[in-house]
């Protein structure tokens, strides 16, 4: 009984290190899509070729 137990805590400790990679990963492809965003408004603007009126 004490190994299923062991087995279990393994388990719940392993899920939580997953779960927490993948939401660093996808905070990190957000900001990645924004700075990419960014970058890409600013070359519009620097080449006179920006459609949004702004």
């Amino acid at each position: 009984m004490q190994a299923v137990k062991v087995i279990g805590i393994v388990a719940v400790v392993i899920g939580a290190g997953l779960l927490s990679a993948g939401l660093a990963a996808v905070g990190a492809l957000a900001v990645a899509i924004k700075h990419a965003s960014e970058d890409m408004r600013n070359w519009e603007r620097w080449n006179d070729n920006d459609d949004r009126g702004a």
